[in-house]
């Protein structure tokens, strides 16, 4: 949760006043640059009035409510807005008074400062009566203090009246004059429970006599964790240090009514990242301008006991690790789905998706193991936990640098001082209730067995619940050490599952909404909807970890406005990035990088064209290292240092008991070996190796090889071998044509059934089949990555291995165009794309016609078995041709939308437009589906209108329409104008619903 302080001070109002001189339009604009929030307090640090006149507070009401009416309908979807107030010596009616500086001196000289106290009060009549209708200083008129509670998190507001004392004309003669009792002072340093404590006052400390601004300076440093001040009208966003303490400071600059700076302060709190976020926003005459005061200050939250985080503990619990060491993480975190590996009775839920699911479980499992891969966010979910949980427990986070101890007795004490800092009390620790105390435990499998025993025999029931992170390759001699030693093998184990569809989604969402801070112009929902459709596309050969799909993001925001290529090819930068940049974090020198590179291209080599196996033996390695060595005259490379950094960077795992080495994954290996085909095919070698690869496309890892010498070469002629193999594969079939019937079973397709408008609950449908659909894609590849070379040559020419090789064409193909467009020549470009229409209708044509021609047969086969539905009717010859119809409808498009949504750009668009598409009718549905897929509704929607209404085939009709329901789910259509008309004529006047819906799913996103 973000909170936003609208920080406001000295405004100096008079009763003529106008608001708009206020500005208060441009302040609700430039709330847009203050950083995304999800609640906001208003803040008036005082001189809300020139001279404490009761028809100056009326200029302030009109002020505040238009700023908190503005507020709530454009950022916060009408949620309530609180404001805090504070008066100023401005704030004082001065009439009928005598305060000057020797009249001051005088009651601290009689030691009557607290009459005078109670005489300047009586003189802020007009605030108080104002104030009161915002709920502050109703009770006290020293100091009052108020609380907010935000879901769990709750704020504490110490607001002080520091405006007796003060001088008529705000000048600097009162300095060291201002006084507050003892009674008020000890109010700031009562116990309460809270997360947060925020001080308001006019005059900063400094402003107090000596000794009561020692007091305040002392209580300011020991309870408060942020503080407002005005009257200086100057912006001061800083981090202070009182007393050895930190504290956050807004120094208000003068709204109005002053020759100086005018402008306002926000700061916005991350309750869950623990962060500060400060801009100070100065009027330019047009708009306010936004300055960055404080970036992503790490701030500690009070938690309801003694033990609190030191600022350094704190600022390395919200860093990020690797690429983007050091960046706060908060931004784009995303709590991820956790698979329970040995579900009980008492958990109901095979997968925990959210944090909430979580933290019940460990109440009822208290002990959890939670695996996860490479780069999968095990540590960062750690640090995540440690924070949250530390509002209601007092966290211990342990690594294997904690165990490096001489005795286990001294890790819970080095723990506590690295956490808590030199004051934490190893027996104040000890002396907390059993259930206050929690340990996580990040890398407990790099963790000696000996010193874990030791850990655990020591240390049994200290801890109310234990949670541990391990990889996942963590082999079960090592888990045993973890979970027989506490007792009775009580561990519950999770795994860390891949990022599928939804769960990317939100990653996606975040990343591009902080991007889109810089970039306002961005349309946030399409470009992420866009984003992880793309990786959907490429789901065999994505890596599903947080670490690559923020890096795949990153990359596309930066660079897909400048590149000539496609977002396809955005995978294949940070693919091979990623690979080099775990070689580089563990070689000697940045140079052994590329000779390990190609060292490691000769081992895939001989694995899939030699060894025909994924797992080879040591000396085979060893064996195909030293080739390299010998092709390229490099027998100074140590072909063990090139194993060892290979496996700590974990392209390669080794299996330690067989002696046996095999790449970590089967895209890493596809990558090296299309590596090893690209540099020779450069040299004019290995075009027989191509060709095997070519000839066996259907079969697994070698159309993932032909997938990745597209993404990495940039020698066009490379393309044509493999363009020649399709059109060998696929030339002579006839394409499917609508408008000839050429597939009979298919001519008395009924009248089409306009669909229904799509909703927001089958919006989220659509986004869980996809999930699910991923889930089950990624695991097969999974299991087929363990016997990558277990297929039959020799059946390449079945039935169904030529379906497979087709679409594998179709795929390559489709993803040629965007990849080479800016160095395709105009005869190849029309080439490519005259196969990117009529490709796709030659394999629909391949695959239907065998139904068409086997189908009298199939129908009399199945009905002698006298199915029935669901209802129990019998199965009829036509009820089941028409399934059959609609079934092969759904596929022809589904394979048109294959193509489509990997050809179809921004940029190949205009290509793709050249082609004589208006020939057929199967082309005029490519096509459509091409303008779908990039979102272009204008020329999406003429197009729909003119094929529906000119067409007279039932399931051309009907292939329209669902092609406008597709868009409508996946793209946000504003329905009036040209939308309005296709909502009416697809949607049988549902456009109110639609409209309705929208406007929801509009105050959801608010």
């Amino acid at each position: 949760m973000k909170i936003l302080f609208l920080h406001l001070s000295d405004a100096h109002l008079k009763n003529n006043t106008r608001v708009d001189e206020l500005h208060g339009r441009e302040i609700i604009n430039a709330l847009s640059q203050a950083g995304k929030f999800d609640e906001c307090v208003i803040i008036f640090s005082g001189d809300i009035a020139f001279s404490g006149e009761t028809e100056s507070y009326q200029v302030a009401c009109r002020l505040l409510g238009y700023l908190a009416k503005n507020i709530k309908e454009k950022y916060l979807g009408n949620k309530d807005i609180k404001v805090m107030l504070v008066p100023g010596n401005h704030d004082i009616d001065y009439n009928g008074m005598k305060q000057d500086l020797d009249c001051i001196k005088s009651y601290y000289d009689n030691k009557t400062t607290d009459l005078k106290y109670i005489e300047d009060v009586t003189a802020l009549e007009s605030f108080f009566k104002y104030a009161k209708d915002y709920g502050c200083f109703n009770r006290t008129k020293d100091v009052d203090i108020k609380k907010l509670r935000f879901n769990n998190f709750t704020i504490r507001f110490n607001l002080i009246n520091t405006a007796p004392f003060s001088l008529l004309g705000g000048g600097n003669e009162d300095k060291g004059y201002h006084y507050l009792s003892q009674t008020a002072l000890g109010k700031l340093e009562e116990s309460s429970n809270q997360n947060y404590t925020v001080t308001v006052m006019h005059h900063g400390p400094e402003w107090f006599e000596s000794s009561t601004k020692e007091q305040l300076y002392t209580s300011l440093a020991r309870f408060t964790d942020l503080l407002f001040v005005g009257h200086e009208h100057f912006a001061k966003n800083e981090v202070k240090q009182l007393n050895g303490e930190s504290l956050d400071e807004s120094s208000g600059i003068a709204l109005y009514g002053t020759s100086s700076e005018r402008g306002f302060n926000t700061l916005v709190l991350d309750t869950e990242a623990h962060t500060l976020v400060g801009k100070k926003f100065v009027f330019n005459g047009t708009i306010f301008k936004p300055e960055l005061v404080i970036n992503d200050r790490s701030v500690v939250f009070s938690s309801n006991s003694c033990f609190k985080f030191t600022p350094n503990f704190q600022s390395f619990l919200v860093s990020d690790e690797g690429i983007r060491r050091g960046e706060s993480f908060s931004d784009y975190f995303v709590f991820p789905s956790l698979e329970a590996t040995n579900v009980e009775s008492d958990i109901k839920e095979a997968t925990i998706n959210k944090e909430s699911r979580f933290l019940e479980v460990l109440t009822k499992k208290r002990k959890i193991s939670i695996e996860g891969g490479t780069k999968s966010g095990k540590t960062i979910l750690a640090k995540y936990l440690t924070q949250k949980l530390s509002t209601d427990y007092v966290v211990l986070l342990l690594n294997e640098d904690n165990f490096l101890a001489k005795t286990t007795k001294n890790v819970i004490k080095d723990a506590l001082l690295n956490e808590y800092g030199k004051d934490a009390d190893l027996d104040a620790y000890l002396q907390l209730p059993v259930d206050k105390r929690i340990l996580l435990v990040d890398g407990v499998d790099k963790i000696s067995k000996r010193k874990w025993e030791e850990f655990i025999a020591d240390n049994d029931g200290l801890f109310s619940a234990i949670v541990t992170f391990s990889d996942t390759n963590w082999t079960l001699n090592i888990r045993k050490q973890a979970v027989d030693e506490l007792t009775d093998n009580a561990f519950f184990n999770l795994r860390i599952c891949p990022f599928y569809y939804q769960k990317r989604g939100e990653l996606i969402l975040k990343i591009c909404g902080k991007y889109a801070l810089d970039n306002p112009s961005i349309d946030i929902e399409e470009k992420s909807r866009c984003i992880n459709d793309d990786i959907t596309n490429q789901i065999r050969y994505f890596q599903l970890t947080p670490d690559f799909i923020h890096q795949f993001v990153d990359y596309d925001l930066r660079f897909s406005q400048i590149r000539s290529q496609n977002d396809t090819n955005a995978f294949s930068k940070v693919f091979i990035a990623n690979i080099t940049y775990k070689i580089n974090g563990q070689v000697k020198v940045e140079s052994d990088v590329d000779e390990i590179m190609v060292a490691l291209d000769f081992v895939a080599y001989y694995i899939h064209f030699e060894k025909k196996n994924q797992v080879i033996t040591l000396q085979e390695f060893e064996e195909a290292v030293n080739e390299y060595k010998s092709v390229y005259d490099n027998e100074n490379l140590n072909t063990r240092y090139v194993f060892d950094v290979a496996l700590a960077s974990n392209i390669l795992r080794s299996d330690s008991s067989s002696f046996n080495v095999e790449f970590s994954d089967r895209n890493v290996l596809a990558y090296f070996v299309a590596q090893h085909l690209n540099r020779s095919l450069h040299r004019g070698e290995k075009e027989e190796e191509l060709q095997e690869v070519l000839n066996n496309i259907c079969f697994g890892i070698n159309g993932d090889i032909l997938l990745f010498l597209t993404y990495i070469t940039s020698d066009t002629r490379i393309l044509n071998p493999i363009l020649d193999s399709a059109v060998a594969h696929m030339n002579e079939w006839e394409e499917l044509d609508l408008d000839l019937c050429n597939i009979d079973y298919l001519k008395t397709f009924g009248k089409p059934v306009l669909p229904d408008a799509p909703t927001k609950n089958e919006r989220q449908q659509v986004a869980k089949k996809k999930n699910d659909i991923e889930k089950k894609i990624y695991k097969e590849s999974k299991k087929e990555s363990e016997d990558l070379y277990s297929y039959d040559e020799s059946k390449v020419d079945l039935y169904q291995n030529k379906i497979i090789k087709g679409i594998a064409y179709l795929q390559l193909m489709a993803k040629i165009l965007p990849n080479f467009r800016h160095i395709l020549k105009k005869n190849e470009k029309e080439a490519i794309i005259c196969k990117l229409y009529t490709y796709p209708n030659k394999l629909l044509f391949f695959m239907l016609k065998d139904i068409d021609d086997n189908l009298d047969g199939a129908i009399e086969e199945i009905l002698k078995k006298e199915p029935k539905t669901s209802k129990g009717l019998l199965i009829t010859a036509d009820m089941f041709k028409r399934e059959l119809q609609h079934q092969s409808m759904a596929y022809i498009l589904s394979i048109y939308d294959f193509v489509a949504m990997t050809a179809a750009t921004p940029k190949t668009i205009s290509d793709l437009e050249k082609f004589d598409f208006n020939a057929k009718t199967n082309y005029q549905i490519q096509n459509l589906l091409m303008q779908e897929n990039i979102a272009n509704f204008g020329t999406f929607a003429k197009r729909a209108e003119s094929l529906f209404d000119k067409t007279d085939l039932n399931i051309a009709k009907q292939m329209v329409a669902l092609i406008v329901r597709k868009y409508f789910i996946y793209h946000n259509v504003d329905t009036h104008g040209e939308a309005a008309k296709i909502v009416d004529k697809f949607f049988e006047g549902q456009r109110k619903d639609i409209q309705i819906q929208q406007a929801r799913n509009m105050i959801i996103k608010k």
